[in-house]
């Protein structure tokens, strides 16, 4: 988490997942708030990146809340 510290806060973080070679099954990818800062802006935009098999998926949102779960893809690797 890269902003997991309160003495470590970027305005820039970035957070990646690679699998080389998931496992069959179910995926769920989302983003999950579970702290607002006093120093933060109001709103917390985000931006989700998938790529599966050379194929680029994107999907952008403008706010997450505090303690918020938003699922930005589900998908199925057969």
């Amino acid at each position: 988490d890269m902003n997991a510290a309160d003495n470590d806060v970027t305005d820039e973080p970035v957070e990646n997942i690679y699998f080389d070679q998931p496992a069959k099954g179910d995926y769920r990818v989302w983003v999950e708030n579970n702290m607002k800062r006093d120093h933060e802006p109001a709103e917390t935009p985000y931006t989700v990146r998938l790529t599966i098999d050379g194929k680029t998926q994107e999907k952008s949102f403008p706010d997450i809340d505090e303690f918020e779960d938003v699922v930005a893809f589900e998908f199925t690797i057969s």
